[in-house]
Parts: structure tokens; C-alpha cells; sequence
């Protein structure tokens, strides 16, 4: 259930550098690390569980891969402004919400 650079990469159908792979796996990193704070995995996950999480990985690795390169939320200027990163991904929490920990800490 630990998704690996080479594993994101062949997902997104990508080319890294050097670089890149070094950042994609600090990323990957990163979110694990994370993943415990935010959300409450199933012990013994299914096949279905499985993939549902590693989907979201690797959406959430892929995010803040190119977030590098829009340190300032802004993704590029279309015709009516900035299109901005929203902070707040729906596809993620669409695939994790059902994990996420609620109430405080």
C-alpha cells in the first residue's frame, strides 16, 4: 500500500529528471508522514480500499510535485485572471473522506 515514484510517474505518464524524482519522493514522503495525522486507514483493507488510497497518493504526490513551480497558488493567467491551486483537493477527498479523523486534537 506504499506507492513509489516509478508507481506515480507510470500513472501520470510522465518523464522525471533526476531532480524531479528527488522532489516526487519527498513528496511521497511527505505525505505519508501526514497521512497518519489526517486520517485513520483501515488495519486489514481490501482491494477496493487499496486502490482508492493509492489513487489518492498519487493525485496528492502529483499536487504538491507541481506546486513547485506555483509557490504563489497561481497556476497560470487565463482569459479572466489568475487560475489559482485551491488548497482544498476534491478529487483526494473524494477518494479519502471516508478515513479522514474528525473533532480536535
Amino acid at each position: 500500500m506504499t506507492i513509489t515514484v516509478d508507481d506515480v510517474a507510470e500513472w501520470a505518464g510522465i518523464t522525471l529528471s533526476a531532480t524531479d524524482e528527488a522532489h516526487l519522493a519527498a513528496c511521497i514522503a511527505g505525505l505519508y508522514d501526514a497521512a497518519g495525522d489526517l486520517y485513520t486507514f483501515p488495519s486489514a483493507p481490501d482491494s477496493d480500499q487499496i486502490d482508492r488510497i493509492d489513487t489518492a497518493f498519487k493525485l496528492a504526490a502529483l499536487r504538491l510535485w507541481r506546486r513547485r513551480q506555483t509557490p504563489e497558488g497561481v497556476a497560470e493567467f487565463g482569459d479572466y485572471g489568475p487560475i489559482r491551486i485551491l488548497r482544498f483537493d476534491p478529487d483526494v477527498d473524494a477518494l479519502l473522506g471516508r478515513w479522514r479523523q474528525t473533532g480536535l486534537a
